[in-house]
């Protein structure tokens, strides 16, 4: 175990010990971060910035979160954005533009590893590194930014949207640097807690992440150089262990070296290196056969609505009718708690049954869009939190398998209820797509899901109904063994539906469907209702 690890999470009594007698310079440390944070300017730039920062040193997961709400942003077409970091341990200095609209400018060495991985994985967006962030987001706003997201931007005093992300492995001791792993008061985050402009974000609550393994071979060599490397382990599927011949765990942000790693590859003899995404752009112009684990970042859907409604309040309402025919939302409401069938009803209440329909296909496509949706928080047709806007049940769950079965959204199971002592349960994503004789699986599916635990249970808020198991009472259908096969075996079982619950079954709109939701739906919902009414935040 590294000895850095063990000290801040794990000390043993000579680490408690040292721990305790650098409390003098921890004490010190905190003052400067504090009074750093406190004197510095206050300014207001005017456009939307939202910062994404921590509390502890390193291995919260900024970048990944940055990267989802930056292709998030994206997506929602809301203007320019620009992703401003430090670019830490980069071999350059001043302001370097990294990408400019999705062209990547410079190499991994001019902009810091984590910079170059946000903009190989954002499309059309711009990306800078500068340690003066106040003359980064001038410049940046200059070259047309609408929209900027702060890369750890904490103890900047700029008019902002603040996101602290709390790891779920709480430290031992609750002390900043050298005697724990905080640089900033750890009492901050009851601080940030009544700043309506900042949110704590809680791993496994508010966001989790979820691991794939392209290019998996027999034989793997795990290299990277991140921040806290033990936590790795921990995201790993548990198979994947038991073919890594060797861990080398570098410093984080560490160069690697070619000739070095060539001699660990034939010592070991690994037939692939694994690694991580950041990692990766270090590493591919090596040459050496890469296996890389993808993290694809699940962040609460009330937290990407949050970011839309504070985005909002900057756009005007000439440039939001712009935003409709581009697939954004038809109607905009400011107050989270009016539904979209609720403002919808309240401009049209002659509304058909047929247009309220049309509405929700609308709502799921637009709500799903390229992003793993839990079940739990999709936007179901509650008119408020006591009762239902209508009783077309039959004709929504219709509506589903229609979508599914043309292949626009796809399903898929994924554990989510992880220990917090566990380091080998992992998330898996069989999506229902995959799976031969589609319509078995959607009848199967839609007898479990649907009728058993949605619609049967009006009684309840869907919210109420999170985390639960199913109790299922519902006679279970004779499935192809082809469908069974594909399945493996996990806590959430695709052949057992008492094991199934809203966290654990994820929605997303396939490629087929974003073709369908931007070149067809999108632009006729604009046609029939740009003389909607919008209702925008104060």
């Amino acid at each position: 175990m590294d000895f850095w690890y063990r000290y801040f999470y794990k000390p043993n009594v000579w680490q408690k010990a040292l721990s305790v007698c650098l409390l003098p310079f921890s004490v010190c440390y905190c003052l400067i971060a504090t009074l750093k944070r406190r004197l510095a300017k206050k300014q207001d730039f005017g456009i939307p910035i939202i910062s994404v920062g921590n509390l502890i040193a390193g291995g919260s997961g900024k970048t990944p979160f940055l990267i989802h709400i930056a292709n998030f942003l994206s997506e929602c077409q809301y203007g320019e954005i620009c992703v401003i970091s430090r670019g830490y341990k980069r071999k350059s200095t001043g302001l370097v533009w990294v990408s400019k609209n999705g062209d990547i400018l410079c190499d991994v060495k001019k902009s810091g590893d984590e910079p170059y991985l946000i903009a190989k994985s954002c499309k059309d967006i711009s990306v800078l590194v500068c340690k003066n962030r106040e003359f980064a987001i001038k410049e940046a706003i200059k070259s047309g930014a609408q929209i900027i997201l702060l890369d750890d931007g904490l103890r900047f005093r700029f008019a902002k949207l603040d996101f602290i992300l709390r790891p779920k492995e709480k430290p031992y001791f609750d002390f900043c640097l050298p005697s724990g792993i905080y640089r900033e008061n750890p009492a901050l985050y009851h601080t940030f807690q009544a700043n309506p402009l900042a949110k704590i974000l809680q791993e496994e609550r508010d966001f989790f992440r979820i691991v794939t393994i392209t290019n998996q071979t027999p034989k793997m060599l795990l290299l990277t150089a991140i921040a806290n490397p033990q936590r790795l382990k921990q995201f790993l599927p548990p198979h994947i262990t038991h073919h890594i011949t060797k861990e080398i765990c570098l410093k984080d942000h560490s160069d690697f070296n070619k000739q070095h790693i060539n001699s660990l590859l034939t010592s070991t003899k690994a037939t692939s290196i694994l690694t991580t995404q950041k990692d990766e752009v270090k590493l591919e112009h090596f040459g050496f056969k890469l296996s890389i684990m993808n993290l694809e970042l699940y962040i609460n859907v009330r937290i990407r609505e949050y970011i839309k409604l504070y985005v909002l309040k900057f756009i005007k309402p000439a440039t939001m009718q712009m935003l409709h025919h581009k697939g954004g939302a038809i109607f905009v409401s400011a107050s989270p708690a009016h539904n979209v069938i609720d403002l919808f009803l309240s401009l049209y209440p002659q509304a058909s049954k047929l247009e309220i329909l049309e509405v929700l296909e609308y709502l799921i496509l637009q709500n799903l869009k390229s992003f793993w949706l839990k079940s739990s928080e999709l936007c179901f047709p509650y008119k408020n939190d006591l009762e239902l806007a209508f009783s077309y049940d039959a004709e929504m769950i219709e509506m589903f398998g229609s979508l599914f079965l043309s292949g626009y959204i796809d399903i898929c199971f994924c554990d989510t209820n992880l220990t917090k002592d566990s380091t080998q349960s992992q998330p898996s994503l069989p999506t229902l797509l995959s799976l031969p004789l589609q319509q078995q699986v959607w009848i199967y599916f839609r007898d479990h899901f649907f009728y058993h635990q949605i619609f049967m249970q009006k009684s309840r808020i869907m919210g109420d109904l999170d985390s639960r198991a199913l109790e299922s009472s519902v006679p279970k259908s004779k499935i192809n063994s082809k469908i069974e096969s594909k399945i493996e075996s996990h806590a959430i079982d695709f052949d057992n539906p008492k094991t199934w619950n809203l966290d654990s079954i994820f929605m997303r709109l396939t490629s087929k469907g974003e073709e369908y939701f931007y070149k067809t739906l999108a632009p006729n919902f604009y046609q029939k209702y740009k003389s909607a009414t919008l209702t925008f935040a104060p």
